[in-house]
């Protein structure tokens, strides 16, 4: 299953180096791509990229956000939990019939 997960995410469109400098307001020369590429791993083998990858998932280390240059996981924590707790009140403020 993992690695059908880390197969759909490398399917994705556009190069994540090119994705990383806009998101930066970098410009977008050979150079900074290649150094950016080399930086995240991304001149690497798969099996090699996918070995760092599993690591990391396993320690839940996701990185950082692509968007916002913060930890993933606290994005996703963030989410979840507002989401969460939404519901729980939702469900605690519904008037009993």
């Amino acid at each position: 299953m993992s690695i059908l997960t880390f197969g759909v995410i490398r399917l994705a469109p556009g190069d994540p180096a090119q994705v990383v400098l806009r998101n930066q307001g970098a410009q977008l020369t050979a150079a900074a791509i290649a150094q950016m590429r080399a930086q995240m791993g991304l001149n690497d083998p798969l099996p090699v990229q996918y070995g760092r990858w599993l690591g990391q998932v396993l320690r839940f280390d996701f990185g950082l956000s692509v968007r916002t240059g913060q930890p993933a996981w606290h994005l996703t924590c963030a989410f979840q939990c507002s989401s969460s707790g939404k519901r729980t009140g939702m469900v605690m403020t519904r008037p009993r019939a």
